[in-house]
């Protein structure tokens, strides 16, 4: 399967905890990681395990730029497709606990394709982060009998609720947290095309277009959790490629289950860098 990823990159620095600091006191690290990180990112790398990918994105011209150019070039059957910022390139901080509670800033930086788009055949496009122009030619110009947006954080600050619902018309199905579709309110209706809503270890609930609303158990995992950063970005990869290899929803949840209970149980955001602890 040929697979069209648009969405940001950013090296993602972890800050490894005992516990959390309180108020006007420090605690001692017991680590630092670094990963490849940013969403669109982490979809893209997921989906490469077992298909040919296309990452557009974006990235400045510093080192932190180099260090993701040179990450993404090492991981195989994925393509890089990106646009070069004079700046620096995007960084997050990840502090992670003993309990997997997180606390994640942001530095900000390049991380968003601003490039021309060629007229290309995918057997799947997913869109994450993006600027607008962006993604409205991406569905316009990429052949693709599957679509998949997922807003994140990035588009209910960057589109919000009107952005969301317009951009959202041209697609197969939109995935949001339980968050994220409490943050959009009743303006979640507006909304007509498929919706996938994840909440954690709760069913997953997903409303087709009729408006109907079917429950998906989330399968027990048996192994402590250890990391949720890119819970939801695995989910999507697994449901893109659950939905491409059987074309049933419910199937393509369960792949997306799977996928997510892989990540959890491992330190890190994708599961090309995520590493057994």
């Amino acid at each position: 399967m040929k697979i069209a990823v648009i969405g940001a990159v950013a090296v993602d620095i972890y800050t490894l905890l005992d516990k959390f600091p309180e108020r006007d006191s420090m605690v001692f690290a017991k680590g630092r990681r670094s990963f490849l990180g940013g969403s669109g990112a982490n979809v893209a790398i997921n989906l490469s395990l077992n298909n040919e990918v296309d990452f557009y994105f974006g990235t400045g011209n510093d080192s932190i730029s180099s260090y993701i150019l040179k990450k993404l070039s090492k991981i195989s059957n994925l393509n890089r497709i990106y646009t070069l910022e004079n700046g620096p390139g995007a960084l997050t901080l990840v502090m992670l606990d003993s309990d997997a509670e997180r606390r994640i800033i942001s530095f900000g930086g390049a991380a968003l394709f601003s490039g021309d788009l060629e007229d290309t055949e995918y057997d799947a496009l997913c869109i994450v982060e993006s600027y607008d122009k962006i993604m409205l030619e991406a569905f316009k110009r990429f052949k693709a009998p599957l679509k998949v947006y997922m807003p994140g954080s990035f588009g209910l600050y960057y589109h919000k609720l009107e952005g969301i619902v317009n951009l959202s018309e041209s697609v197969d199905f939109v995935i949001l947290s339980e968050s994220e579709a409490a943050t959009l309110k009743e303006g979640l209706k507006k909304i007509t095309t498929n919706k996938i809503i994840t909440r954690g270890a709760k069913d997953t609930v997903f409303i087709d277009k009729n408006g109907k609303t079917h429950h998906f158990e989330v399968p027990k995992v048996t192994s402590k959790i250890l990391d949720t950063t890119g819970a939801g970005d695995a989910f999507c990869a697994g449901f893109i490629e659950g939905y491409l290899n059987t074309q049933q929803v419910s199937k393509a949840i369960e792949s997306a289950h799977e996928y997510a209970s892989r990540i959890i149980t491992r330190l890190g955001p994708n599961l090309v860098e995520a590493k057994e602890v």
